[in-house]
C-alpha cells in the first residue's frame, strides 16, 4: 500500500459519517450531507486512481462529479413541498 490509499481509506470515514448524517438530520442536513458525501467520494476515487495508477478510475470520478450536483437538485426538487 502506499499513501494513496492510505489517504482514501482515512477519507472513508468521512464518508461514513455523512452516510450517518443523511440517516439522523434534518432535511435540509440530509441534502448537505449527500453534497459532502459526492464530493468525499469523488476524492477517494481520484486517491485510488492514482494509488493503484489505473487512468479507468479518473474517468469514472470525473462522471461522478458531472452527475453529483445536478442529481443533487432533482433530489431538492422532489423533497420541495417539505424544505
Amino acid at each position: 500500500m502506499n499513501i494513496w490509499i492510505d489517504a482514501a481509506i482515512l477519507l472513508s470515514g468521512g464518508l461514513f459519517v455523512c452516510g450517518i448524517m443523511c440517516l439522523k438530520g434534518n432535511l435540509m442536513n440530509r441534502v448537505t450531507a449527500l453534497q459532502l458525501g459526492n464530493v468525499v467520494s469523488s476524492i477517494i476515487i481520484l486517491l485510488l486512481a492514482e494509488g493503484f495508477h489505473n487512468d479507468i478510475f479518473f474517468d469514472s470520478a470525473l462522471c461522478l462529479v458531472i452527475i453529483s450536483f445536478p442529481g443533487t437538485l432533482i433530489y431538492i426538487r422532489f423533497l420541495e413541498k417539505w424544505l
